[in-house]
């Protein structure tokens, strides 16, 4: 006999109506499907955010899972579904020149800035100069600065380091606990200073997850928020504007009797994030 304890539930998501249908009817009546894993989309639907997802077909149909994989065909094609998409519901106008008051360039701060673009790259730079006709306008300071959606700060700390044997999510996820394990508050400081210097001029407001609370042994600072204050601090001396989530683990895995409690799974850096 089989005996089942629901230890937690999530409530389905319903995507935006509207939104679905314009993408199935733009991508020639690709089906519409559901799923039963949970996706970053779904928090941005239940907070009232015009969202849906974009699929690429998996042979295996795991997910979540080593065994998850796409063939680069199938990732090709959802590149070129998401562009198409995005063209879309920008209203279809393909811009090949751009002109700013300020741009921010390699060499500065500079006015009167014109760009040439071609297969989405830049073709041309001009310096001091006056808006041509048919140029696109772009309003802010600088060309280049922006808003960045929410995420972890991790993926700038592990960039090139995990792709040996050609690299997965499980790779990365390795490395990313590997380095969470050596970080304190002022390590943590240290490399978000670097990371902000790097994007000073292109990045002014941020969105950003933040999972490690504890020490690496699972204690509480004597400050409970001294990891959270460090990734502040840096952003501020940067001129950021930064949005902190604080993001937490609720369980720390799955065994044969069901979900482990957080922190006495076999990872033992999620007592980091509890």
């Amino acid at each position: 006999m089989l005996f089942v304890t629901e230890e937690s539930r999530t409530p389905q998501t319903a995507f935006d109506d509207a939104l679905v249908s314009r993408l199935a009817g733009r991508l020639d009546d690709a089906p519409v499907m559901s799923t039963g894993a949970g996706h970053d989309a779904g928090i941005l639907a239940n907070a009232g955010v015009p969202a849906a997802m974009i699929f690429v077909r998996n042979p295996t149909g795991v997910s979540h899972s080593p065994a998850e994989r796409a063939e680069p065909e199938d990732c090709l094609a959802g590149v070129a579904a998401l562009a198409t998409v995005l063209a879309d519901l920008a209203g279809g106008e393909q811009w090949s020149s751009y002109w700013a008051a300020y741009a921010w360039l390699p060499d500065g701060c500079r006015a009167g800035v014109g760009f040439d673009v071609e297969d989405g790259r830049f073709a041309g730079v001009q310096v001091g100069v006056e808006p041509r006709a048919g140029e696109e306008i772009l309003r802010r300071r600088d060309a280049s600065g922006s808003r960045q959606r929410p995420q972890s700060c991790f993926p700038p700390w592990t960039r090139g380091r995990t792709h040996a044997g050609g690299g997965s999510f499980w790779t990365w996820r390795e490395e990313m606990y590997a380095l969470a394990a050596r970080l304190d508050p002022d390590s943590y400081l240290s490399r978000s200073r670097r990371v902000r210097r790097d994007g000073t001029g292109r990045i002014h407001r941020r969105g950003e997850f933040h999972y490690l609370h504890h020490d690496q042994h699972g204690r509480p600072y004597a400050d409970p928020n001294a990891m959270g204050r460090a990734l502040i601090q840096a952003a501020t001396e940067a001129g950021v504007r930064l949005t902190l989530i604080d993001a937490c683990y609720l369980a720390g895995g799955l065994a044969a009797t069901g979900h482990l409690r957080a922190g006495s799974g076999t990872d033992p850096l999620q007592r980091q994030g509890c």
